[in-house]
């Protein structure tokens, strides 16, 4: 049986938006939002901002992944 996916995201103000799977999906969802959109592991611990200049899908999910590790 699947889980619940580990990762959230948040708008800038700080609005819950979706759950992801995968840090690259995560970082899509987030970059829509624009800059100081967060990844969270759970709701709480912030593993991803998006800067003003944005970040590549694969460049946030090794952020993440190094966070989470």
């Amino acid at each position: 049986m699947a889980g619940t996916p580990k990762l959230k995201v948040y708008t800038p103000e700080g609005e819950y938006v979706a759950a992801c799977k995968y840090g690259e999906d995560a970082t899509a969802v987030a970059q829509g939002y624009g800059a100081g959109a967060t990844v969270r592991l759970g709701h709480s611990r912030v593993v991803l901002t998006i800067p003003e200049e944005g970040i590549s899908y694969d460049d946030g999910a090794e952020v993440i992944s190094a966070a989470i590790a």
